[in-house]
């Protein structure tokens, strides 16, 4: 990276020029018995062969006879670009302006060698991306408003776990334009934001793709369509008092399908992507008497109801509900000559409650964690 400050016309400008270039390479070998062994595993008790965590079993097993080869995955991934951006502080710094641009260059080949139609791919893709934007200072810190589009690019690469085809990257666009501020000497602020935004090259699930069960060579994806989310977003904070503080957010995005191999699904909801969240936090720290140094608080999180599966010929609709859960926490910090020493307690989804989450995948249950910090 190579960043410059000067003044040119009175102005007071920034000028980074960056250059990136990276390789990655991935390995990831299975390896079981031998086929003529393979009836030897039922003669394994079954406390090796079914791993129990609380109490495992660490008998070895005889890993001679593990030979045969049942996966052997080669990735390799090299990922370069180039980047300029400006910025210009104009109107005695009420308005600041932005302006970036970048190349950008991906390439990628995978190698199924054990899979049993033996998949090979390569490919590669270059893209320009840039954003424009501008903060404006409307009231000092009270108010200030902002607003940019950028186009931008995914330099992680998908790989069809059916047929080894490797995607294009994601590529999204669109603008955003919100104010956000600060006022009674910084006790609150807010942000309100809207945005509008495009991606294509979207690796479209086939909902008909069950991994480690579809048999070889049926697609995980049927292609690469187009998406777009229109929303909101809104956060707020408070110190009501020295002592009290509470945080919000709130969320809203109608996010489509706008391109789609299947031609039933283009105006259908994204799966695992719910409308709505919000969130909020209180907390309070005891300032004076007996209790000095300890603070406590909760927090509830709020995840509306998401699409998990569209409906096709195999397949039903499946919505999952809305989802709340509630966290709290709680801390003691104290003094001890030139130490400041400090134990917290935390706890999430604090009521246990059985859920599923954003990923599809079953939801973690009430956990605690505590941590002690020491500062010198």
């Amino acid at each position: 990276d190579v960043l410059g400050r000067f003044v040119a016309g009175g102005v007071k400008q920034q000028l980074l020029c960056a250059g990136d270039n990276l390789r990655t390479k991935f390995e990831n070998h299975s390896i079981q018995y031998s086929t003529a062994d393979i009836a030897n595993t039922a003669l394994l008790t079954n406390t090796m062969r079914f791993l129990d965590p609380r109490n495992p079993d660490w008998t070895p097993a005889d890993l001679s006879r593990v030979t045969r080869f049942t996966n052997l995955q080669l990735r390799r991934f090299f990922v370069k670009g180039a980047t300029a951006s400006h910025r210009a502080h104009l109107l005695d710094g009420r308005l600041i302006t932005m302006l970036s641009a970048r190349r950008n260059y991906v390439s990628a080949m995978v190698d199924d060698i054990a899979a049993a139609n033996f998949r090979k791919g390569y490919g590669s893709h270059s893209a320009q991306t840039y954003s424009a934007g501008a903060n404006l200072r409307l009231a000092g810190d009270a108010v200030l408003l902002y607003g940019n589009y950028s186009r931008s690019f995914n330099t992680g690469v998908a790989v069809d776990g059916g047929t080894g085809k490797i995607q294009k990257p994601e590529e999204a666009y669109g603008p955003e334009l919100g104010f956000k501020g600060g006022f009674g000497g910084e006790r609150f602020g807010y942000t309100v934001a809207a945005f509008d935004i495009t991606k294509d090259n979207i690796a479209t699930p086939n909902p008909d793709y069950i991994a480690g069960t579809s048999p070889a060579g049926v697609p995980q994806y049927l292609g690469q369509g187009q998406e777009k989310a229109r929303g909101v977003d809104l956060s707020l904070s408070a110190r009501l008092t020295p002592a009290l503080t509470i945080l919000g957010t709130f969320g809203y995005v109608d996010a489509t399908i706008r391109k789609h191999e299947n031609a039933s699904l283009i105006g259908d909801r994204l799966t695992l992507t719910a409308e709505k969240t919000a969130s909020g936090i209180a907390r309070y720290s005891f300032l004076n008497g007996a209790l000095k140094g300890l603070r406590v608080g909760a927090g509830t999180s709020y995840t509306g109801d998401t699409l998990v599966s569209a409906q096709t010929a195999t397949r039903f609709r499946e919505m999952h509900g809305p989802v709340q859960l509630y966290n709290a926490f709680a801390s003691y910090a104290w003094c001890q000559g030139r130490f400041r020493h400090s134990v917290a307690l935390n706890s999430n989804n604090l009521f246990d409650k059985f859920y599923l989450n954003t990923s599809n995948k079953l939801g973690r249950g009430r956990e605690f964690s505590t941590t002690y910090t020491v500062n010198f």
